[in-house]
């Protein structure tokens, strides 16, 4: 299924300059099929159903409208996620935030003697710029915001959100996220400052562990800001889920049912955690819009990304795009600021004014290389489909699933390029359907 309020509440933030790599969460993908335990009872009724191919109704002219909507709201933040940094940097905007910064914070900073000696420290103007940068750039999007996430929804009748409830949520989100990058950018600049020639290297270590720590304190601090966590209330599906996860292999998860049509008409269900925080979580529209088998199917796709690691590969991935990105700055940084110093008004990458510079080509660099990294998280998505398709052995349910997301939540069973090429962090419906019709479950196989 979709991500969770998490990622969508990271990728709103996101378009606000964190790159594309840092929010899909992509891994390699790697499918485990010993991993869950067949039920040879279940090969007649599967064969009677796999004949029953299911098909994907035409787009709806409703469905249509939001997914062009959409598609003009994302494509309006791209456009102005490139615009503002650019703006700052040619316009000297940057190198005044940077003297304004210093003012706040009267030069402070925290080093040895020695280190403030060899000019290496840890800045807390880097922290009040790149709060400053988040800030303008929030208000810059504000108004596109209301509409993509508010005012659309609303109008397309997904939303039961009041608008104090929405911009509440949407000023927390912020106020979170800017939080984790002013704590980041004097961490960063220290780097910077004590290994020129390196700091990319160091960086991408702790942008993993940053990553991790997200993961694991999330579902206990921050999803419960958001949203009110309580067990299943349907405790005989509850129990056939567990026993759906015993089958899969899965100890110690827990499971989450969120009330939240009080905010929308989505449906939707996730994973999220590390360690002892892991969970699955299941919005109660889902629950309430598809039927026990389809929501048991739902289920054995999450427990696939649980079962195959996907949330420790998803770390080791992204330490690898965030080294790639942050070694192109390194190799490319110094000649644009050589070029561009007057107007830029700083001559040094390790000079904090920089960092509008930094985020315009980390954002760069991962519109280049998203299409890749959408293409593993698809893969990875598909192979969780075959996980729930092997476990639960209900090709139907898994086809009519799809169909269900397309009605309920006025998806486009088939997106033109663009979305699929630089969106589409899943398969697209059309196909998610095809390969339910057409796959054959593991120990579904005819005696020979």
């Amino acid at each position: 299924m979709h991500t969770g309020r998490f990622a969508h509440s990271i990728r709103r933030f996101g378009s606000r300059g964190v790159p594309t790599w840092f929010l899909l969460f992509v891994v390699l993908p790697t499918h485990s099929a010993a991993a869950c335990e067949p039920d040879a009872s279940g090969t007649a009724s599967w064969e009677q159903e796999a004949q029953e191919s299911v098909q994907v109704p035409p787009i709806t002219d409703r469905a249509a409208r939001f997914y062009r909507t959409g598609m003009t709201a994302w494509g309006l933040r791209v456009i102005v996620g490139f615009l503002v940094p650019t703006i700052i940097l040619i316009t000297g905007f940057s190198a005044t935030l940077r003297r304004l910064s210093h003012r706040v914070t009267r030069g402070f900073s925290l080093g040895t003697k020695r280190q403030r000696e060899l000019g290496v420290r840890f800045e807390f103007g880097a922290a009040v710029f790149a709060g400053l940068y988040a800030t303008i750039t929030a208000l810059v999007l504000l108004p596109l915001e209301w509409y993509q996430f508010f005012y659309r929804h609303h109008e397309f009748g997904l939303s039961n959100q009041s608008f104090g409830r929405w911009f509440f949520e949407t000023l927390m989100t912020f106020g979170l996220g800017t939080a984790v990058i002013m704590l980041i950018a004097p961490v960063v600049y220290f780097f910077l400052q004590a290994s020129p020639k390196r700091w990319w290297l160091y960086t991408s270590v702790g942008a993993v562990v940053t990553i991790l720590a997200l993961r694991i304190v999330f579902p206990v601090w921050i999803a419960p800001l958001y949203d009110d966590f309580g067990p299943m209330q349907d405790q005989a599906l509850e129990q056939e889920i567990i026993q759906l996860a015993d089958r899969a292999g899965i100890d110690g998860s827990r499971i989450y049912e969120v009330n939240k049509s009080q905010d929308t008409e989505v449906v939707n269900a996730y994973v999220t955690g590390l360690l002892n925080t892991k969970r699955v979580v299941l919005w109660d529209t889902l629950l309430e819009k598809l039927s026990r088998e389809q929501v048991l199917f739902v289920m054995g796709h999450e427990m696939g990304h649980y079962a195959m690691h996907h949330m420790w590969k998803i770390a080791g991935v992204t330490g690898l795009l965030v080294l790639f990105s942050l070694y192109v700055v390194q190799k490319t940084a110094g000649s644009l600021i050589a070029k561009f110093r007057d107007r830029f008004g700083f001559s040094q990458l390790s000079d904090y004014a920089s960092i509008p510079l930094l985020v315009l080509m980390v954002s760069v660099v991962s519109a280049v290389a998203s299409p890749l990294s959408l293409a593993y998280s698809r893969h990875l998505e598909k192979e969780a489909d075959r996980f729930g398709l092997d476990i639960t052995r209900d090709n139907h349910a898994a086809a009519t699933t799809w169909l269900a997301l397309q009605r309920e939540n006025l998806s486009n069973p088939d997106p033109g390029f663009i979305y699929r090429t630089w969106r589409a962090t899943h398969p697209v419906l059309k196909d998610r359907v095809r390969f339910a019709n057409e796959y054959r479950p593991r120990g579904t196989e005819p005696t020979p």
